[in-house]
């Protein structure tokens, strides 16, 4: 019984296809009722921007500082959830900087990070367990469409970055 229900549900916020279930048309508004959000609920474009941070380990050397994707051993396939707790921090980082303390650069990532390493802005860390502090670069990037993975073998395009001095 419950895989019928959960077949219902599932079918009804797919969107519309030639496959219609008995009884559809009785059984959607209540489910939509029940299950208002959807599925986009828990989902995310993949098309929208990503922020990332690379602290400064020595002269034009730089070291990602975010331990995703989630799901690597060094993660525990998803079960640590310290990689999550860093977004939520460089959130917290790159929210403190105007929109004027980034700048564009549109260049690969090794360009833009060597480039565009001056003007660090003073931010400090707030979280009760810092994970990201130092010389510090925020990125933002987006990632390339999928239609063009023939074209290119870069998976993401550099918006802008931050340059900063993060304190702990």
């Amino acid at each position: 019984m419950a895989i019928v229900f959960f077949t219902y549900v599932v079918h009804i916020h797919l969107p519309k296809n030639v496959i219609t279930l008995p009884f559809e048309q009785h059984v959607a508004p209540a489910t939509s009722q029940l299950f208002k959000q959807g599925w986009a609920f828990f989902t995310k474009s993949p098309r929208s921007e990503n922020f990332t941070a690379y602290r400064k380990i020595g002269p034009e050397q730089w070291r990602g500082e975010i331990r995703s994707p989630h799901s690597r051993p060094v993660n525990m396939f998803g079960l640590n959830r310290y990689s999550r707790a860093q977004k939520v921090e460089v959130a917290l980082l790159i929210h403190e900087a105007p929109n004027d303390e980034w700048q564009k650069c549109y260049e690969d990532l090794a360009v833009c990070l060597a480039e565009k390493d001056h003007g660090a802005m003073a931010i400090h860390n707030p979280s009760p367990e810092p994970s990201i502090c130092g010389h510090i670069m925020f990125v933002e990037r987006v990632p390339e469409p999928w239609a063009f993975r023939n074209v290119t073998e870069k998976r993401w395009s550099i918006k802008r970055v931050l340059p900063a001095e993060v304190s702990c």
